[in-house]
């Protein structure tokens, strides 16, 4: 319920924005951007004294990104991802215990900067700069505590810096490569709880996890 209300804030937010960017002139301009890439995700969580640790897997993710311009050299990107077939490892004393599924879903905002702001055709130039933040929604399942899969899904925040780079196929069309640097909040929820406190009672704590993403998309429009 929670992740759906922060869909519908964003999307609020988007049309209310849509207009006045789209009004700005030969700097403004809208593109969408269908891209997929690859996740390559961190420690979830942790028990150091017990040498518990919840590895999240790396995954193949999809997404898409609407780019509204606000100058020539700055826009603003609202987008979503989400990863597929990823899976956490649950890992005691260095051997894996099994492994259970897991999705990250991700929606975000973030500011584009374009150092070499546009073509005479208002075209974008290649480089770009991208610094944002948004949220992250975990769903994963885990059969060694009791009670419901929706028990470990967890909403944490999440910043990130990134950068790309456009390759011309039109006057209008680009293909854009793109890496970024994330940073999550610690993860927690009432299943890890019940984790921790099911025989034997550990203290598997959730950690602020390092995200990287590398992908490529489509860009078409200004």
């Amino acid at each position: 319920m929670r992740g759906k209300r922060i869909i519908a804030a964003v999307g609020m937010f988007v049309m209310a924005l849509a207009p006045n960017l789209m009004a700005q002139g030969k700097g403004g301009g809208i593109a969408i951007i269908p891209y997929g890439g690859y996740a390559i995700p961190g420690t979830l969580a942790a028990d150091d004294a017990n040498d518990i640790q919840f590895e999240s897997q790396p995954a193949m993710l999809l997404g898409l990104a609407i780019e509204f311009g606000l100058s020539k050299n700055m826009g603003i990107d609202i987008g979503a991802n989400r990863t597929f077939s990823q899976t956490i490892d649950l890992v005691s004393g260095g051997t894996s215990q099994g492994e259970e599924d897991q999705t990250m879903t991700q929606i975000y905002g973030a500011l584009v900067i374009r150092p070499g702001g546009r073509q005479p055709n208002g075209a974008v130039t290649p480089f770009f700069i991208e610094i944002g933040g948004g949220v992250t929604m975990y769903e994963l399942c885990s059969a060694a505590a009791a009670g419901s899969c929706s028990d470990f899904n967890s909403t944490q925040p999440m910043g990130f810096a990134g950068a790309g780079y456009n390759f011309a196929i039109g006057p209008r069309a680009t293909i854009q490569l793109f890496g970024r640097a994330q940073m999550i909040g610690p993860y927690s929820s009432t299943g890890l709880d019940a984790f921790n406190a099911a025989p034997p009672v550990t203290n598997v704590e959730g950690k602020s996890m390092f995200n990287f993403q590398i992908g490529a998309g489509l860009r078409v429009g200004r």
